[in-house]
């Protein structure tokens, strides 16, 4: 799947409220899961402030999330830790592709 951030409106659901704003974001050959989550943090924190002033002003444009998100908890790591041999220090592209088959392992 992409890989990004998001701002959205909150509503009753999880990471179900209208989309302020999204971007996608790219990570380097060598990125690992820490460095792609420091990424992230940074890069939600640039789509906030170029869409700061239109959050104040109540004039932020509506767009209604289609289909399903993802929904990630602290309990589901536990069938991806056999892939972390460094922790959050490990290559992205060590576990990219593993996806489904952790998805499938319960």
């Amino acid at each position: 799947t992409l890989c990004g951030v998001s701002i959205h409106f909150i509503d009753n659901g999880t990471d179900t409220g209208d989309i302020i704003g999204q971007k996608t974001v790219k990570f380097s050959e060598d990125a690992t899961l820490r460095t792609s989550y420091d990424k992230l943090q940074d890069e939600v924190k640039i789509l906030f402030f170029e869409l700061y002033d239109s959050i104040i002003s109540g004039d932020t444009p509506r767009k209604m999330q289609i289909g399903e998100g993802s929904i990630h908890k602290k309990e589901d790591l536990r069938r991806w830790r056999c892939l972390l041999e460094d922790s959050w220090d490990t290559p992205i592209k060590k576990i990219i592709g593993y996806g489904k088959k952790v998805r499938d392992f319960k």
